[in-house]
């Protein structure tokens, strides 16, 4: 632990840590923990400062580490970038051509942009060519539902709770979706 070099005090830590281990060749591994309701403070995740300084702190992390580091972070950037879009076109193509459901619209979309995702970092982010795992399915797909109820909970919100456009409910639904599936992963 004394090699780990941290310089993030926010939502960065664990993903610095992480990947430092990582690239130390340590093997990790997953044990269970058990979550319980906050008992004093306030959460603050959502909060757009904690959101800003999540950002900033990883374009430090990402300027001061590796170059695979680096190229990862820049595939995975694309990745998301082209998953939003799938998400996007489809949920267009569903909502406003086609005049499905929104929430039903969102969810078939969401579940697109994921099989893109897994499949596109996997092959260029992460180089990984072995087989798909059951663990790492189950991994992914439990990450991905649990975002696709964020980004439905939040869509719906936005949409119906406060009134705001389905395209703009779209867009900040995806962002607190990609805030919090990042801290997840």
């Amino acid at each position: 632990l004394k090699k780990i070099n941290i310089n993030s005090n926010g939502a960065m830590i664990s993903a610095q840590i992480l990947i430092q281990i990582k690239d130390m060749g340590i093997d990790i591994k997953e044990i269970p923990i058990n979550h319980y309701p906050r008992i004093n403070g306030k959460a603050t995740g959502a909060k757009i400062n904690v959101i800003l300084k999540a950002f900033r702190e990883m374009m430090i992390f990402y300027h001061s580490y590796s170059n695979t580091v680096r190229k990862q972070m820049i595939f995975f950037i694309f990745v998301g970038i082209i998953n939003t879009s799938v998400d996007f076109i489809i949920y267009i193509f569903l909502a406003k051509v086609l005049f499905v459901n929104f929430l039903i619209s969102k969810i078939i979309s969401f579940l697109s942009g994921s099989i893109c995702s897994l499949s596109l970092n996997r092959r260029f982010t992460f180089k990984m060519n072995k087989k798909l795992s059951i663990k790492e399915i189950y991994r992914f797909y439990t990450i991905v539902f649990l975002s696709l109820l964020i980004n439905t909970i939040s869509m719906n919100l936005f949409h119906k709770i406060l009134a705001i456009d389905d395209i703009i409910s779209f867009i900040v639904a995806t962002v607190v979706t990609f805030i919090i599936s990042f801290l997840l992963n």
